[in-house]
C-alpha cells in the first residue's frame, strides 16, 4: 500500500506542521506541539528581544527547524512568509534533499519595507533593486543593506516558486 506524501508547511502564525510564536512565558528557542483534527502543529517560540539580523537569518531557529526535519522526514516544505522565521530554513530543507515550494506574498525578500511601498506611499518600482536607492526608506540603513549583501548572492533556490503574479 502506498503511503500518503508527508508535507511541512510552514508560515508566520500558527497553523500546519511548522510556524513561529512570541515566547509570551515561554522559553526563547524552544518547540511544542498541539494536534488539531488530525493536523500536528509545531510552534517555535521565538525571542522578542532577538536582533535584526535574526528576522532574516536566525541560526536558533534553522537549528531547530533541521530537527524537525530530521523526526518528521517530511516528502516537501511548503513555505510561505518567512519573516521572524529566516530563509536559512530553506538552506537547511535543501541541504537535506527535501524539495521546497515557496509562496511569496510580498517583497520580504529584497525590500526593507516589505511592499516596496515608500514612506511617502509610492510604489518604489524599482527593478532591479538597487540598495542604494533605498536610504530615504530603510529604518537603518546600515542594516539593510548588510541583509541585502547577506542575501543577494546565495538566494534559496525552491523546486517551485508561486507568487500572486504567476497563479492561474
Amino acid at each position: 500500500m502506498k503511503r500518503s506524501p508527508r508535507l511541512l508547511f510552514i508560515r508566520p502564525a500558527a497553523a500546519f506542521r511548522w510556524s513561529r510564536s512570541p515566547s509570551g512565558g515561554t522559553c526563547p528557542y524552544t518547540l511544542t506541539k498541539s494536534e488539531k483534527n488530525g493536523i500536528a502543529n509545531y510552534l517555535i517560540h521565538i525571542d522578542q528581544n532577538r536582533s535584526y539580523a535574526e528576522l532574516y537569518d536566525n541560526p536558533q531557529i534553522t537549528a531547530l527547524f533541521g530537527q524537525l526535519i530530521d523526526q518528521l522526514q517530511p516528502d516537501v516544505l511548503h513555505a510561505h512568509c518567512l519573516q521572524d522565521i529566516g530563509a536559512g530554513v530553506l538552506q537547511t530543507a535543501k541541504a537535506r534533499g527535501l524539495p521546497v515550494v515557496l509562496s511569496v506574498h510580498d517583497f520580504w525578500w529584497i525590500c526593507d519595507r516589505q511592499f516596496m511601498i515608500r514612506v511617502n506611499q509610492r510604489y518604489c518600482g524599482q527593478d532591479p533593486v538597487r540598495i542604494e536607492n533605498c536610504r530615504s526608506c530603510a529604518e537603518n540603513f546600515s542594516a539593510a543593506r548588510t541583509r541585502f549583501d547577506i542575501w543577494r548572492p546565495r538566494p534559496p533556490m525552491p523546486m517551485s516558486l508561486h507568487t500572486p503574479a504567476s497563479s492561474p
